[in-house]
């Protein structure tokens, strides 16, 4: 992924910061890998 044309904070800065916790942030993270390997599997290039 390119991140460097994203704005805004890591996710890491955001559990750092309190903003999101440790147990929101991987459930995010594995929402974001679900979508991944629907992607994956379809053969379609993000």
């Amino acid at each position: 992924m390119v991140t460097e044309l994203i704005e805004g904070s890591t996710l890491e800065n955001f559990v750092a910061e309190g903003v999101m916790n440790i147990f929101d942030a991987v459930h995010f993270t594995l929402k974001l890998l679900d979508i991944f390997e629907y992607f994956h599997q379809r053969n379609i290039i993000i």
